[in-house]
Order: C-alpha cells, then structure tokens, then sequence
C-alpha cells in the first residue's frame, strides 16, 4: 500500500511514497484504481447503447455530481443512480484513518480525482458516432474458438471479428466480448486471443494439418449487422 504523487502537469504518477506529508504536493492513493474499477466498469455497461457526452460533460458529471444537457437522451433514473455511485466513492475517499484529512489534513481535491478518472473518461466519450465517422473498413478477418464443435460447423459464440479500418483504427467483435473498438489493430487481435479466438490460418496450422476442422467461413455468409451492438471503446 503506498500513495503516488501527482505531476500537477501532466499527470503522471510514477514517484510513490508510503505515507503522503501535508504541503502542496498532488497524492493519489494506489489502491484507489482498484476500489473505482466496479463502479466505473457498472457505469460503461450502463452507457455502452446510448451515444456520448463530450469529455468535458463526464467530467463534470463523474467528479462534480452535475448533470448537463448532453445527457438529456440517457434514462434519468438509472443515470442519477450510477451518479450518486461516483459521488459515494468520492466520499469515501476522506474516510477513516487512510482518508486524505487524516493523513493531510484536507480533503481530496478536484484536482486528485481529475488526474485519477481523466483517462478513462476520454474513452468513454468516444462513442459509436465518434469512433467510426468518416472511416471505411480496408480488411476483416474471421476467428474461431478452440473448443470447435465436432460437427464442424461454424456457431453463434465460436467464431469473432476483426476489422481494420482506413485510419489504422480497429474493432473486434465476438459473442463474449461484445463490440470493442481500439486504437489500432493489435490491441483488437489481443482482445480476441485472450478470450480464446485464433486466426483461421494460425488453427490451421497447429493442428493436425486442419482435418478436423470446419471449413473456412464465407465471408458474405457472415456479414453483420452490428449497427445496435452496445459498442465499448478502449483505446
């Protein structure tokens, strides 16, 4: 356990000590990341259907508690639950003997919780609109699941999707991940093999010379619409 001191520039946080001082330093306590991720991870799901607020919006959303227009077109109710979640962690954060008043005298600042949220919070304001205008697809790649069924048929849940676009951006789909867009396209092939999905040819080629495999899939066979797909963007 230890706390990590902020560059109030940039950021960054890679300087940590054990105990925070009082004084001007920016602290970040390290098992923060970890206490925020089931709160943050509620909120994505919740939001992965609808189109999203400008980076500036969440912001004020996640660390002001304030609800601005841009979220108008989001069910309310649901939306001030996940609010009063994010405001309950804030809280939180200036509790007990670890809290920042009692280490620094103070509470958290604006500028702590900022430096602790704001990368997240620039992928969740890329959306569906936002990741894929104005791009087009150059090539899309078939995978399949190891455990194939015996039958050799291509199933809902065996096989996933990778698509690289125009911009050097990319997407991955599957049944088990959803909809997923990156910043290029090793981070889509990544997503898919740490959920079990290979190349055709990389199966192919491992084993048995491919004879107990199905065939490959057509791809018009397997086009998709994907237009309603709860869409997640990781960077």
């Amino acid at each position: 356990m230890c706390w990590f001191i902020i560059d109030p520039k940039t950021g960054d946080y890679g300087e940590h000590v054990k105990k925070p001082t009082p004084g001007s330093n920016l602290y970040l306590h390290n098992l923060a990341f970890d206490s925020f991720f089931d709160t943050r991870y509620a909120f994505e799901r919740f939001l992965s259907s609808y189109s999203r607020p400008s980076f500036e919006d969440f912001v004020a959303f996640v660390i002001d508690g304030e609800v601005r227009d841009s979220f108008r077109h989001i069910p309310r109710e649901e939306l001030l639950d996940h609010q009063r979640a994010m405001q309950e962690f804030w809280a939180v954060c200036d509790e007990g003997a670890d809290g920042y008043p009692a280490l620094l005298g103070r509470s958290m600042l604006r500028e702590e919780k900022y430096w602790l949220v704001q990368h997240w919070l620039r992928r969740m304001a890329i959306g569906r609109e936002q990741f894929y205008g104005g791009k087009a697809v150059v090539r899309e790649e078939w995978f399949f699941r190891w455990g194939y069924p015996e039958d050799r048929k291509w199933r809902a849940g065996d096989y996933g999707r990778l698509r690289t676009f125009s911009d050097g951006t990319a997407d991955a789909w599957s049944s088990r991940i959803g909809l997923r867009g990156y910043g290029d396209e090793a981070g889509a092939r990544r997503e898919l093999s740490e959920v079990g999905y290979c190349p055709w040819e990389e199966i192919e080629n491992r084993l048995f010379d491919g004879r107990f495999l199905p065939e490959p899939p057509p791809p018009s066979a397997f086009a998709m619409d994907d237009s309603n797909e709860p869409f997640r963007y990781e960077g």
